[in-house]
């Protein structure tokens, strides 16, 4: 397994940051269709094509981003659309990788929203 391209640690939960992009679309489908364009703006941010030294257990796709930075990049811009709780709850349900909860659940909770 490689590194984190942003965090530089190891990733060792191999879940592509497209399949999580997939997800995430799939969820805003259900929940705010509008938000879909950007968010494959946002991605496409962080996204890089296939590089790195780990692959992906669902795509077998190379890798280079850890999920909790992918998914946090995305957390990040949508707290910036000033989401409902219900909205902030379901992402942090659905695609939370911050166990320590000292990243984006705090961020979250500072923000107003309460997980």
């Amino acid at each position: 397994m490689g590194e984190c391209v942003l965090c530089e640690q190891q990733i060792t939960n191999p879940l592509s940051s497209g399949r999580l992009a997939e997800q995430i679309k799939t969820w805003l489908m259900e929940t705010k269709p509008e938000l879909i364009e950007v968010l494959e703006d946002k991605a496409d941010e962080v996204l890089d094509g296939e590089m790195g030294d780990s692959f992906c257990v669902v795509t077998g796709r190379r890798m280079h981003l850890c999920a909790y930075c992918f998914t946090k990049h995305i957390f990040d811009w949508l707290l910036s659309t000033k989401p409902s709780q219900e909205m902030v709850e379901q992402y942090l349900t659905y695609f939370n990788f911050d166990v320590s909860r000292k990243g984006y659940v705090e961020k979250a909770e500072e923000a107003g929203y309460f997980y």
